[in-house]
């Protein structure tokens, strides 16, 4: 238990958190003409630069596999709900008043349900898009031919749209982690040094995840409040499991938080925005082959230049680029290095363009389908709350892909 009675809150003026991110459809996806089925958002300032607290990153990965066809949408869902209930989580007043100091973490969070909300509220939506966009006699068709059990789907239609869900919220006094299914959160200190602020479940190899899709998803999540008194790192990292997947050990992944930590360091944040799409592109190919997301929070005591989507120059060169290896840790900063003496490529303009009127439509469709918010009620019945580093058995998904 965790009290806060000397904690004191981050001042503006010792430093600024800032996030960006980026998403890229994998190489394998791209031979075979599937969608990425990853998603990515952040509160505020989605998609340029998120800055100030609180700050709130959501990443989610959709299955892919045949019988979750519709896995991409699931993912873009998760997002968007993790960002509207973690809004309102943080705005509650157990949370912005005095009282924190004196309070228990665990006591804050638990009338709050976080993993209760976001697996129920994705549930319903997901249900209602499934009412209202019923599968087509091709769609049926092309499952049987990849042998894909139709009365499964009947059954439990969830899992068409399974995804997992890691979200880290930023404020003055604490940093939230929660993470359901696979993917990766790293905190990199001033140092340099890397530590994993959740466990990694033993679990989940292959392609084998825990899920939203899963009846009792919500006793799979793993969550952390921090106070930042206690951990204050320099950046931290979220990325799904197609970047880790893209390198040989775990001790060759993890350089890339340093890595990133010295790119944001000496060329600014701006530029590593910039050619976030080569570097993520290139690690697909030369790794999974799937599809990698990377959301960035970057602590700054000095003043941060806006991040926007680049003017669309008249032309545009490929910049080259050096040979990269899977285990050389990406060689960031030599990429980098590289790739700014060429100067801007035009790539991020067409891809933000393209990507962002199909984001303007899918949140319309959200918007359409989520139901009404509702309070939050400390008198409402509590669930069960999992045992601490127990997970179940039986609420894994294998994710056939």
């Amino acid at each position: 238990m965790v009290q806060l009675s000397r904690i004191q809150p981050m001042q503006q003026h010792d430093a600024e958190w800032h996030c960006v991110g980026q998403t890229s459809r994998g190489a394998s996806h791209q031979r075979h003409q599937t969608p990425n089925q990853d998603a990515i958002r952040w509160f505020p300032g989605y998609p340029k630069l998120g800055r100030g607290t609180p700050l709130i990153l959501a990443v989610s990965d959709g299955h892919g596999s045949p019988k979750s066809f519709r896995s991409d949408l699931g993912a873009q869902f998760a997002v968007r709900l993790a960002e509207k209930i973690l809004k309102e989580a943080l705005a509650i007043p157990q949370l912005q008043s005095s009282e924190i100091q004196t309070a228990d973490f665990d006591a804050l969070l638990e009338p709050l349900q976080l993993p209760q909300r976001l697996v129920r509220t994705w549930s319903e939506v997901v249900s209602r898009h499934w009412q209202q966009h019923p599968v087509t006699s091709a769609e049926w068709a092309e499952l049987a031919k990849q042998q894909v059990s139709r009365q499964a789907i009947e059954t439990d239609p969830a899992v068409v749209y399974g995804a997992t869900l890691l979200v880290v919220a930023v404020t003055d006094w604490f940093i939230l982690y929660m993470q359901l299914g696979d993917g990766d959160i790293l905190a990199v200190d001033s140092q340099g040094e890397v530590s994993r602020p959740l466990r990694r479940d033993d679990r989940l190899i292959a392609n084998e995840t825990t899920s939203l899709c899963t009846s009792e998803g919500w006793r799979e999540f793993q969550i952390k409040l921090v106070p930042l008194a206690q951990q204050s790192p320099e950046l931290i990292l979220v990325a799904t499991d197609g970047y880790a997947n893209s390198y040989p050990t775990e001790a060759e992944f993890i350089k890339i938080g340093p890595d990133y930590l010295n790119l944001i360091q000496q060329q600014q944040l701006a530029h590593v925005v910039e050619h976030l799409p080569e570097f993520l592109a290139e690690t697909s190919r030369e790794g999974s082959g799937d599809d990698i997301t990377i959301g960035l929070i970057y602590r700054s005591s000095q003043p941060t230049a806006p991040v926007q989507p680049p003017e669309k120059p008249e032309k545009s060169e490929e910049p080259e680029k050096p040979e990269m290896r899977r285990s050389n840790a990406l060689g960031l900063t030599t990429l980098a290095l590289t790739l700014l003496s060429f100067g801007c490529n035009g790539w991020l303009w067409n891809h933000w363009k393209q990507t962002n009127s199909k984001l303007i439509e899918l949140q319309k469709t959200v918007e359409a389908l989520q139901p009404k918010p509702s309070e939050f009620n400390q008198n409402q019945p509590a669930e069960n709350q999992p045992a601490e580093n127990q997970p179940s058995p039986t609420s894994v998904y294998r994710d056939e892909r």
